[in-house]
């Protein structure tokens, strides 16, 4: 079901994405992709780490979760009315005049409806998978994503102006907030509850380590294109961001895969069972890289001509950009953060978040001045694969107590990988040929 629901929502992004890309300019396309760029990248920034706490309180006081879902909810919308206050006055001039694109300007309200209807539901999913409505929520976010993407093809092809796209996305916002709402309120348990200072506290409190995490983590997600929004001019970012995109099915993979596990790892840490803990994480490991080393072959090889199939041949030059995050995939079969949240170590996930963020943000300044916006793709790549992913092995191996040789399967990994590699030959051969 996870899986299921992030692979909609994946792939109606993906045709959003491509359907623009076709009828708008590649001026437009830029100016669309930052106004949605604050909320994308404050979103996770402001909510902190109240969706991960609620899951947390709800899921050990299920008798009690509509009051922890009431005070969680009522912290999250004071956060929304505050980031919507902040763009109001002021806020989204100074974001309009960092991107140097004052063609931004009239679509204020977008931007200020969005970031607070996701801020304020976004424990949604959270809040659901605590009762165990996993096959609910993968239902309603199914069909919002479905209505999200219908809704934008119906208001361009009737009026065919940006504001029309941005306006229909809103309206699917605010048809789905109060349904959210009434989702939420009927799967928890429980009096109907009161705000007390004493929740908001406690939740704030256990938010706060994970908040900083998410801070930091998301800022070096965003990095890339942050940077290159504020150097570039409008065409520039709309060619580097349909290359700077995940592959829809990593995301998919891995998050499901990390929402399955981790409850059974936290429980095997919490009781002691440290070796049953760390075979459950290979053993997800070694699944997660069935899949992502062929995919990574596969997308190395046709990268250029994917971008084409899907945003068109005005934006081949997005081809780069995309090989690079295509050779980030092996790094991002393993779940690092699974392993220190289940221990207990929330903090590792924060100090790995910080160094990857301050690594990337040192070698985006170096790359971009040297070679251009590819250069914010390169630094994004070598931070995953040479700073974070050995910083986190280190660190997972002593939560595990074992060694550099046993803290993964290396010699299947290594296994995969040949066969990965010689996937990728046969298929230059063949794309060579054939072309």
């Amino acid at each position: 079901m996870l899986a299921g629901q992030g692979g909609v929502r994946a792939m109606t992004n993906l045709l959003i994405a491509a359907y623009l890309s076709r009828q708008l300019s590649e001026v437009e396309l830029g100016t669309y992709r930052q106004v949605l760029l604050p909320s994308a990248t404050l979103l996770p920034v402001l909510v902190l780490g109240l969706p991960t706490t609620l899951l947390f309180f709800v899921s050990k006081n299920r008798e009690s979760s509509k009051n922890i879902w009431l005070n969680n909810t009522a912290l999250l919308s004071l956060i929304g009315a505050l980031y919507a206050a902040g763009l109001l006055f002021g806020g989204y001039h100074l974001v309009t005049y960092a991107f140097g694109n004052p063609a931004m300007a009239p679509f204020l309200w977008a931007a200020v409806i969005i970031g607070f209807v996701e801020i304020a539901t976004a424990s949604f999913q959270q809040c659901l998978f605590a009762t165990d409505r996993y096959r609910e929520s993968a239902l309603l976010s199914m069909a919002f994503s479905i209505g999200t993407f219908l809704a934008v093809l119906f208001a361009f092809r009737s009026s065919g102006t940006l504001a029309s796209v941005l306006a229909a996305q809103t309206a699917v916002l605010l048809v789905f907030l109060p349904l959210r709402l009434w989702r939420m309120y009927a799967a928890t348990e429980g009096e109907s509850g009161r705000i007390s200072r004493s929740e908001l506290r406690t939740q704030l409190t256990h938010g706060a380590d994970l908040g900083l995490a998410t801070i930091f983590g998301i800022l070096h997600k965003q990095l890339d294109k942050l940077i290159v929004a504020v150097i570039a001019n409008p065409l520039q970012y709309a060619i580097f961001s349909n290359g700077a995109r995940e592959v829809p099915f990593v995301g998919i993979v891995q998050g499901a895969v990390t929402n399955v596990i981790l409850p059974e790892m936290t429980r095997d840490f919490e009781e002691g069972r440290i070796r049953e803990a760390h075979e459950l994480w290979k053993r997800a490991t070694l699944k997660v890289s069935s899949i992502l080393f062929p995919l990574t072959a596969i997308l190395a090889v046709l990268s250029e001509d994917i971008v084409v199939l899907v945003f068109s041949e005005k934006y081949r030059a997005a081809g780069p950009v995309f090989l690079v995050y295509c050779l980030c995939l092996p790094a991002k079969s393993i779940s690092y953060g699974s392993v220190c949240i289940a221990a207990g170590r929330n903090d590792l996930v924060r100090k790995g978040s910080s160094i990857g963020f301050i690594a990337n943000l040192v070698l985006s300044m170096i790359l971009v001045i040297a070679i251009g916006p590819l250069g914010a793709a390169i630094a994004t790549a070598l931070t995953i694969c040479f700073i974070l992913v050995p910083w986190y092995l280190n660190k997972i191996q002593r939560l595990f107590r074992s060694t550099v040789i046993e803290v993964l399967p290396w010699r299947t990994l290594v296994i995969y990988l040949g066969l990965s590699i010689a996937l990728a030959v046969v298929l230059g051969f063949l794309r060579a040929f054939l072309v």
